[in-house]
């Protein structure tokens, strides 16, 4: 309760910066011609993120690290994920906090968007399904790290997912993103991706660090399950992708290079691959007595010709990162409101742990990136005017949709850091 009303206050604050950013002339003029309200990017100025102001808890860098070499396996080279995240619920939505729920360990990621459709339809908790869901990808991490054993990447993240999946056990469903690293001896640099649904991982680089890493990185269009032996092959990075928002011209790329990007799965336009939990036979007699006999009806007559999506029909990727890269990722919230190159702009404020000489600095909380690109995507889900990339697959599935896309709202970024690297750091 105390987290829903954390967000709800959250919400209440952009939505009153927002009304007030509307009436101000001032805006932040960025890379590519795009404007922003102030307020998007006041988060990298402030002292500190006030309180709310980033949705959710976020550890520190010193704790973060603490976690991970308390967990370091051998005496190699080894990464960890220093993370935060940021949300907003749909305008809606701002008294339960949204459906939309995360998860974050030194090693893995993870974000799911529930679907609201149970909460409003069936009365059913839609958020309870992705909060376990998420937990269980969590413990299935844990799991995995405990034992020690060996495993590529993607395999992690799919062994994840399936964890999570397996132990959540409330009715509902939900997309699912996981990203974890490998635990292969000798691999630091590979993360794994499972992907079911629409929500996105991006994953960024600075220019200047093109080439740095251990090995070359894959082309953003890597084939689901790529072979082991050829999962990290040599490729040029890509330029940001998609088309310019309303009112400016394409963005220049600036200091980051898009390395690699998921794919949604989509089942048809706006209708996204989804793992579930449905109620069997058991369970009516106490669904009844609850009084919903409405879902009772619904999974009665649609269970003999239902298929459930699984987290084997998760996309999986493995996608080789180096220190110093960036790993934004969204729901469809951020990604339905925000093209490419716009988060391009907005992570472009931030300062990476790696600059070009090779020097390892304090990089910009990851929590403030990502409450920048919650604060952005919240921004244009509210313009009725805008040009946004679901108006566009709106279109090429010959349908028509104007303006921005309100809805839940939740963005996880994290910085690739060397733990001794990075132990030395503070240490100095």
């Amino acid at each position: 309760r105390r987290e829903k009303t954390r967000q709800a206050n959250s919400l209440e604050d952009l939505l009153e910066e927002e009304e007030s950013a509307s009436l101000s002339a001032a805006a932040v003029e960025g890379a590519g011609g795009s404007h922003w309200p102030a307020f998007v990017f006041d988060v990298f100025h402030m002292a500190e993120l006030p309180s709310g102001g980033a949705s959710f808890p976020n550890r520190s860098l010193r704790s973060q690290l603490a976690a991970a070499a308390a967990a370091r396996q051998g005496e190699g080279k080894e990464f960890f994920l220093y993370s935060g995240a940021s949300g907003a619920p749909h305008p809606s939505k701002a008294s339960s906090g949204g459906a939309d729920s995360h998860f974050a360990h030194s090693r893995a990621l993870g974000i799911a968007d529930g679907v609201g459709e149970w909460e409003w339809k069936f009365g059913v908790n839609a958020r309870d399904f992705a909060d376990e869901l998420m937990a269980g990808c969590g413990e299935g991490v844990r799991q995995l790290r405990s034992s020690g054993a060996s495993g590529l990447a993607r395999e992690c993240a799919r062994h994840a997912m399936r964890t999570g999946y397996d132990v959540a056990t409330s009715f509902g469903s939900s997309t699912a993103l996981v990203a974890a690293l490998g635990q292969t001896p000798g691999r630091p640099g590979e993360l794994g991706v499972a992907n079911i649904g629409d929500s996105s991982l991006v994953q960024l680089r600075r220019r200047e660090a093109i080439g740095g890493g251990d090995r070359q990185q894959q082309p953003p269009s890597a084939q689901s399950a790529p072979p082991a032996a050829a999962a990290c092959s040599a490729a040029r990075p890509s330029e940001p992708q998609g088309s310019p928002a309303a009112g400016g011209g394409a963005a220049e790329a600036g200091p980051f290079c898009c390395m690699a990007r998921t794919r949604e799965q989509q089942h048809a336009f706006n209708c996204p691959y989804q793992l579930a939990r449905f109620p069997q036979p058991a369970d009516y007699p106490e669904l009844l007595r609850q009084g919903k006999d409405k879902l009772v009806r619904t999974v009665q007559r649609c269970a003999a010709s239902a298929k459930l999506d699984t987290p084997d029909d998760a996309e999986v990727y493995t996608f080789c990162v180096q220190e110093g890269d960036l790993l934004v990722l969204g729901t469809d919230g951020v990604f339905d409101n925000l093209y490419i190159h716009e988060v391009f702009q907005i992570a472009s404020q931030a300062s990476s742990p790696v600059v070009s000489s090779g020097k390892r600095v304090m990089p910009t909380e990851p929590a403030r990136i990502a409450t920048a690109i919650t604060r952005a995507a919240f921004h244009r889900s509210l313009d009725r005017d805008a040009r946004t990339p679901f108006g566009d697959n709106a279109r090429k599935a010959g349908m028509y949709h104007r303006g921005g896309k309100m809805d839940d709202i939740t963005c996880v970024c994290a910085w690739v850091m060397d733990v001794e690297a990075t132990s030395l750091l503070l240490r100095s």
